[in-house]
């Protein structure tokens, strides 16, 4: 984005350091450790211990809290990704 242009972003998003786990859904529960670098109540940037090839059902999993939600993958570079929720997290004040 260049300077001085607006972000498209619906709201703004707080730095963290949260652990996570990305799953995988049907595929028995199989999940990734992530990092989520920063949150908002629309979407996360995620880091990946590994790589995941891009997945259409996926939930992020918030630890330790063990919260779980539905998200959309928006994009992807080497190990780390942008997603979406498919709610906004109204409870997230509390998480951070």
């Amino acid at each position: 984005m260049e300077e001085g242009e607006d972000d498209p972003r619906r709201s703004s998003r707080v730095r963290t350091l949260k652990q996570g786990r990305l799953v995988l859904q049907g595929k028995g529960g199989f999940g990734i450790d992530c990092r989520i670098v920063n949150l908002s109540p629309h979407g996360a940037r995620l880091k990946l211990e590994t790589p995941l090839t891009r997945s259409e059902a996926v939930d992020l999993v918030f630890l330790p809290e063990n919260i779980r939600t539905p998200v959309k993958v928006i994009w992807q570079e080497d190990n780390q990704m942008g997603v979406e929720f498919s709610e906004p997290l109204t409870w997230l004040k509390n998480l951070t």
